[in-house]
């Protein structure tokens, strides 16, 4: 068996602990620890991303499906390769631990969360239909009546979509197509629209 040139460890490169599979691996793991953290921590990066991203859930899964098989392709499994001829194919455990890491984190995905990521994403998408929809509207309006009473614009929506009509003012207003202002130092707020 190859030493490896970067181990100076006496008892390693004296060949005591070629034909110790076990011994073997905790050298390895001794000697390339901050490595293999390093991995760790990439993945659990990755994992993290599974579990933040926002989107349709079948985009997550193909977007962690990329990262994890170009990681694993290009960084780890190379690595493992190359360090065999030096520890014997018993490190091959630890890699294997990585994947199977990652496709248990992928199933527990599926079996715990993609519903519920699927049904927020749904949601997401109607409220910015119905926002799309409410801001047509406004500007409709405010075109052919302007400036008007705020409470009579708001009036012109059900309760349940006044929270989403404040948020199309909002933008609205931030995005300049449209003016909020009070007339006459009054308490009435008017809403004028920006041709």
């Amino acid at each position: 068996m190859l030493h490896d040139p970067n181990n100076r460890d006496e008892l390693y490169q004296s060949g005591e602990l070629d034909y110790d599979a076990e011994a073997l691996l905790n050298e390895f793991e001794y000697r390339y620890e901050s490595k293999l953290d390093s991995f760790q921590e990439k993945i659990d990066d990755m994992l993290d991303l599974l579990r933040t991203y926002s989107g349709h859930p079948d985009k997550m899964l193909e977007r962690y499906d990329k990262k994890t098989t170009d990681f694993l392709t290009s960084k780890v499994f190379p690595f493992f390769k190359d360090m065999v001829q030096y520890y014997g194919s018993g490190i091959m455990a630890d890699y294997q631990d990585y994947v199977n890491q990652i496709l248990e984190e992928r199933d527990d995905f599926k079996k715990d969360f993609y519903e519920d990521c699927l049904q927020g994403y749904i949601e997401e998408e109607n409220e910015k239909k119905l926002c799309q929809q409410i801001t047509k509207t406004i500007l409709e309006d405010l075109k052919k009546n302007s400036p008007m009473k705020q409470s009579v614009l708001m009036g012109c929506f059900p309760k349940e979509q006044q929270s989403v009509v404040r948020k199309c003012l909002t933008e609205l207003q931030n995005k300049g197509r449209i003016v909020r202002e009070k007339k006459d130092n009054g308490r009435i707020w008017f809403l004028r629209y920006v041709k």
